[in-house]
C-alpha cells in the first residue's frame, strides 16, 4: 500500500485558469474538484470488488443491477471507466463487463408492504406476496441465464442499509439458485447535523437529492404509464421500473452523464490525475505501482511526490499533476 505525508508548501499557488477551466468543462462536476479526482477512485473500488468475487469463476451471463433512481449514474460511472481502469493480466483473459439491468425498489414502500422484525434477523420475508417475486422474474424472462449468474445489487450509498437488505432478499427469493452480492458505491461513514442532532450521511454524491425526482434521467415508478407502455418488459415492470419523463428529456441528467464520460476521457488521455480505489496487489501481473504510473502517464514517484505536496486539496493536485505533464 502506497504511504504519504501530505506536505502542503504554502508557496504553491493553483492558477485560476485551472479552476476556470474546470468549471467550464464540468459544470455539475466541477462544483468541487474533488469529484473529478474521489469519484473514479470510488468506481475503481466497485470494479475492483466486482471483479475480485468474479475472477475465480468468471461468467458472461453475470449480471449488475443498478438501483433507480440514484444508483443510475453509478452505472455511468463503471461503464466509462471500466476499459480504463481494469488492471492489465493476460490480454485474452480480461473480464469483460456483465450485464446491466435496473430495478427502482423503493424503501419506504417496500418497508410498509414487508414489516421489520423485532430482532436482528432483518427483514420479514412471509408477508411479501409470491405474486411481486413472480414480477420480478418476469422482468428478466428473456434473460434466463439470471438464474444461475451471479447477482451484484448496487446502491449509490449506504444510508440505512434498508434498500439494500429488502433488494437483495427480493432478488435472492427471485432467483435462489443465483449469488447475489449486495455493494455500496459510497460508504463514508456518518455525522451528526448540528442543528437538528440527526444522523445522516457524512457524504452523498452530487446528484443525491429527496427534492428533485430530474438529474438521473429516469422519473418515478409510474405504474399506470407503464401499463401503457409498448414495451412488454415495462409493463410486466410496472411496480420495479422507473418511467421516462413526459416534458421532453431529462437536461440535468444529459449533463451529468455527458461529464461522466468526459471525465473518462480526461482520465484515459492525461488531462486528469486517477487515485486508485484499490490498494493492494490483487490485480495479477500488473502491481498496483504499475497501474497508476500507466494510467496517470508519470512514474510512481513522480505521482508519490505530487500526492505528497498536495495532500487532500484536489484542486492543487490538479493542477501540479497537470504542469508535471507540460513538463
Amino acid at each position: 500500500m502506497i504511504e504519504h505525508t501530505p506536505i502542503i508548501s504554502p508557496e504553491f499557488k493553483v492558477d485560476e485558469k485551472v479552476y476556470q477551466e474546470i468549471r467550464k468543462d464540468y459544470p455539475l462536476l466541477g462544483q468541487k474538484s474533488e469529484f473529478l479526482v474521489r469519484y473514479p477512485s470510488l468506481t475503481d473500488d466497485l470494479i475492483g470488488k466486482i471483479d475480485q468475487i468474479r475472477k475465480d469463476n468468471p461468467s458472461q451471463n453475470d449480471v449488475i443491477i443498478w438501483l433507480d433512481k440514484s444508483a443510475r449514474p453509478v452505472s455511468w460511472f463503471y461503464r466509462a471507466f471500466y476499459d480504463i481502469l481494469l488492471p492489465k493480466d493476460d490480454p485474452n483473459n480480461q473480464l469483460k463487463q456483465p450485464h446491466h439491468s435496473y430495478l427502482n425498489i423503493d424503501r419506504e414502500t417496500w418497508q410498509n408492504i414487508l414489516s421489520l422484525s423485532t430482532d436482528e434477523s432483518g427483514v420479514t420475508w412471509n408477508n411479501l406476496p409470491e405474486q411481486r417475486i413472480q414480477d420480478i422474474r418476469q422482468i428478466f424472462q428473456f434473460y434466463p441465464e439470471i438464474h444461475q449468474a451471479k447477482i451484484f445489487v448496487v446502491d449509490e450509498v449506504k444510508n440505512t442499509g434498508t434498500t439494500l437488505d429488502i433488494s437483495t432478499g427480493m432478488i435472492q427469493r427471485a432467483f435462489p439458485e443465483a449469488q447475489v452480492h449486495g455493494l455500496y458505491w459510497m460508504n463514508n461513514g456518518y455525522k451528526i447535523d448540528s442543528k437538528s442532532g440527526q444522523t445522516m450521511n457524512a457524504e452523498v454524491p452530487l446528484w443525491y437529492s429527496d427534492k428533485q425526482i430530474t438529474g438521473r434521467l429516469v422519473a418515478n415508478i409510474d405504474s399506470s404509464k407503464s401499463q401503457q407502455s409498448v414495451s412488454l418488459t415495462q409493463r410486466l415492470g410496472r411496480l420495479f421500473l422507473s418511467t421516462r419523463f413526459n416534458d421532453g428529456p431529462d437536461q440535468a441528467g444529459l449533463e451529468l452523464k455527458k461529464e461522466i464520460f468526459q471525465l473518462a476521457y480526461d482520465v484515459k488521455n492525461n488531462h486528469l490525475p486517477f487515485v486508485p480505489g484499490i490498494l493492494d496487489d490483487q490485480c495479477g501481473q500488473e502491481t498496483i505501482e504499475q497501474r497508476i504510473a500507466r494510467i496517470n502517464g508519470i512514474s510512481i514517484e513522480e505521482f508519490i511526490e505530487i500526492r505528497r505536496q498536495t495532500g487532500n486539496n484536489y484542486l492543487r493536485f490538479i493542477d501540479l499533476y497537470q504542469q508535471k505533464l507540460k513538463k
